[in-house]
């Protein structure tokens, strides 16, 4: 798992105002800064992944009015889950909430609390079925996931059973020899996976977080 907020513990902003000018020019450097520190941090856990990150706007009035920064949206490609990679991640930190401002040479902020975390994850149908064998494939489309093999076609869905399961879960019996498929996933930032989604091509995978930890271990 990624550990994010090691990445916002570095957020240098407070040497941005008094040199840049002016507040416009000041919010525009911090916040391109903080996301490139974000992304460049990312890409040195998950290199493979491509990292984008977003950072809410205004940066700086919040964090001096308010010590909170409203949302940070980071964006993953390729990201390896364990049996498969995920196309997109798009994982949403909301009110992150800043204890202290630190000084200009220090230039940090100490966490205290975030309110919440969503993740989105989408994988699609083929590479899902990159992680069967025996021939078998997967054909998705709106609620329904269709096991395919040769001589086999049997209609079903994608369940979550507990965090990181997924299983098939057919409408009839399986044949003999052929086992259910099932999948453990590894969830990047937590270990929480609340729904799947069948939807065309493509499998959502979601959970929803209230009041993370502030710092997460890899």
């Amino acid at each position: 798992m990624l550990s994010p907020f090691k990445w916002l513990k570095r957020l240098i902003v407070l040497f941005l105002i008094v040199a840049g000018g002016g507040y416009a020019f000041a919010e525009v450097k911090a916040r391109g800064f903080t996301e490139e520190k974000i992304e460049a941090e990312a890409s040195a856990v998950a290199p493979a992944a491509n990292p984008q990150a977003t950072v809410s706007f205004p940066l700086v009035w919040t964090l001096i009015t308010k010590s909170e920064v409203q949302t940070v949206e980071v964006i993953l490609t390729g990201y390896d889950l364990g049996p498969f990679l995920a196309d997109r991640v798009f994982a949403f930190f909301n009110g992150i909430h800043v204890e202290k401002v630190a000084t200009l040479r220090e230039r940090e902020l100490v966490l205290s609390s975030i309110d919440s975390l969503d993740l989105i994850v989408e994988v699609s149908a083929a590479e899902v079925s990159r992680a069967l064998t025996g021939g078998l494939s997967f054909e998705f489309a709106a609620d329904s996931a269709l096991l395919k093999g040769p001589g086999l076609e049997i209609a079903g869905t994608l369940r979550s059973e507990s965090a990181g399961r997924i299983f098939f879960e057919p409408s009839t019996a399986l044949p003999k020899g052929v086992a259910v498929p099932d999948f453990e996933v590894s969830m990047p930032f937590v270990d929480c996976l609340q729904r799947v989604v069948v939807k065309p091509g493509l499998l959502e995978i979601a959970c929803h977080i209230n009041n993370p930890p502030a710092d997460f271990r890899p």
